[in-house]
């Protein structure tokens, strides 16, 4: 198959139009410097995903109107195809719509015709659909069918839809992480191919939004449900995808597993978060114990070793286990632990409050103000040194 496709999985900003127009335009421009055939992009790429009750404000549709326009405008006199996803306002209802741009005009229109309504989603809330349909785009002589996210894993759509028989799926997404996700979305594109008997183009958006994270891991999977190429999670690029040269693309094929794309999730979303919110360290307090240890390595691995800030604030309830551990992660990890002896302090408190407690006998109520303390120390270098 003659088509070659520029496929872009990166990150897009809820509302941030100037910028997610701009990163559109910039990978417009190298996708016809490469004689790409189609530029594509992730779900509602321009808007941000999840836009959620943004949908119910009029400026927020004017906005889309105005960048829709300038998109248009940028594909004139232009042979490669962009393929943009948005959300559209007719008659009062709003629809999710795929729209491919060619030589300043719209070339063809699809909509979203299954919305997922589970979990993390609730675009019924938002979005308006009208009847499943069968329309395809005919481009040299191929049939390409476009699905938006949850049409790929309906039934339904399938069972009305693989009469077409096309020659390509492409199928485009802002499908979130979970544990095993990757797995299967594999199993239903492998379902879908075998329907469809065609090859397929999964795109998915990468980055992080509230309490959703994006991984990306877009793939290219043959007729013989064999993934020949696929994108890395959790990063950002902009590929050249030749589906006349497959043997070129089959070195890209990647490997994964389950904890270590977990690991992943919770070292980019951390960066993600750090980033978005202007913090540029973070401050931990170490244990000696597991939790602490991880989660140190995580805020390492997310923004270098010269932006973490370990403290260890030892007690006599402290042993020489934790201290040692502790000490022993800052070395591998090369970072400058700070010790802070509380013992003094947690002795004052108590001191403090021995008219209440003298007629009491020790217990756990002594060893829990360590944390009481640990925490307030930790708040306080947080907030001079304009941590996390």
């Amino acid at each position: 198959m003659k088509i070659k496709f520029f496929l872009l999985q990166k990150k897009s900003i809820l509302g941030n139009f100037d910028r997610n127009f701009k990163v559109i335009e910039s990978a417009y421009k190298k996708a016809c410097s490469k004689q790409c055939d189609f530029l594509l992009t992730t779900e509602l790429f321009l808007t941000g995903y999840p836009p959620q009750d943004l949908i119910n404000r009029i400026d927020f549709h004017e906005r889309i109107n105005f960048f829709k326009k300038k998109l248009i405008k940028i594909t004139q006199n232009k042979k490669t195809i962009l393929m943009l996803n948005i959300p559209q306002k007719e008659k009062g209802e709003v629809f999710n719509v795929l729209l491919l741009l060619k030589n300043g005009a719209i070339i063809y229109t699809k909509n979203k015709s299954i919305l997922p309504n589970y979990g993390v989603f609730d675009e019924k809330r938002y979005f308006s659909t009208k009847k499943i349909d069968s329309t395809f785009f005919s481009y040299k002589q191929k049939k390409i069918k476009f699905l938006i996210c949850e049409e790929m894993w309906s039934k339904k759509f399938l069972d009305l839809n693989k009469s077409v028989k096309p020659d390509l799926l492409i199928v485009i997404n802002a499908s979130p992480f979970e544990i095993d996700k990757f797995s299967q979305r594999k199993k239903i594109a492998k379902e879908n191919v075998k329907a469809y008997r065609c090859s397929l183009i999964y795109l998915n958006h990468i980055g992080c939004q509230d309490e959703l994270i994006f991984d990306g891991g877009s793939f290219y999977m043959n007729k013989s449900e064999k993934i020949l190429f696929q994108e890395k999670f959790f990063f950002e690029s902009e590929t050249i995808l030749d589906l006349n040269k497959l043997n070129f693309i089959k070195k890209n094929k990647i490997i994964h597993n389950k904890v270590g794309l977990l690991y992943e999730a919770l070292v980019y979303s951390l960066q993600s978060y750090m980033k978005n919110n202007g913090f540029e360290n973070a401050t931990i307090g170490l244990s000696g114990g597991i939790d602490s240890a991880l989660c140190t390595m995580i805020a390492t691995d997310a923004v270098g070793s010269k932006n973490v800030r370990p403290v260890f604030m030892p007690t006599t309830f402290t042993s020489k286990e934790s201290k040692n551990d502790s000490e022993s992660l800052s070395k591998n990890l090369n970072l400058e632990i700070i010790k802070i002896p509380i013992e003094l302090l947690r002795k004052k408190i108590l001191s403090e409050l021995n008219f209440l407690f003298k007629n009491f006998s020790e217990d756990i109520t002594e060893e829990n103000i360590q944390s009481r303390i640990r925490g307030l120390i930790l708040m306080a270098i947080s907030n001079k040194y304009k941590s996390l």
